[in-house]
């Protein structure tokens, strides 16, 4: 019965593995087409939006970032950007049908969380003059990044694969 059993877990760890993986690659051409954050956040699982979310961040980040060489502006729009997106997000959040929905409710106040911290770590890049993608104070962050085989996740020059375990959606008491 044992082997049973972990056959069972096995099998049902590759197809969670499997599904969260669809879901990612599913959330991100979203994103790249168009989808708000608010649209994207409503439609996938807490997982796979705060993935798609950091997703979004990363690479909004690493153009203006580059942009911010020719257009001093880029990082200013970067933080107004975020400022946005983080004054936009209480509306979802006090809808009826959002707020009647506990899974929905954990689920935007774990965006509005990451929100408000990324927003902080993109005005950081402004006052610290970010001026290139190599510079410390952006490599040291968390950046995700999705191609046709592989989702990652690095760290200053370390890069890891995103294992695409279920780790569900809890309340969010400190990002760091």
């Amino acid at each position: 019965m044992k082997e049973n059993v972990e056959t069972w877990l096995e099998s049902l760890l590759k197809v969670t593995q499997e599904t969260i993986s669809d879901k990612v690659y599913e959330v991100d051409r979203d994103i790249k087409n168009g989808c708000t954050v608010e649209e994207f956040t409503l439609t996938f699982p807490c997982q796979v939006a705060l993935l798609g979310f950091y997703l979004q961040w990363t690479r909004d980040c690493e153009l203006a970032i580059s942009e911010n060489k020719l257009d001093r502006k880029a990082l200013h729009n970067l933080g107004r950007k975020y400022t946005n997106i983080v004054s936009r997000l209480p509306t979802v959040l006090n809808k009826p049908n959002v707020r009647e929905d506990p899974v929905q409710l954990v689920k935007l106040e774990n965006i509005l969380s990451l929100a408000l911290h990324l927003r902080e770590v993109a005005e950081d890049f402004q006052k610290k003059k970010v001026r290139d993608i190599m510079d410390f104070e952006w490599v040291r962050n968390p950046r995700y990044y999705v191609d046709e085989i592989s989702i990652r996740m690095m760290v200053s020059e370390y890069s890891m694969a995103y294992g695409c375990e279920y780790v569900g959606c809890d309340v969010n008491q400190i990002i760091t």
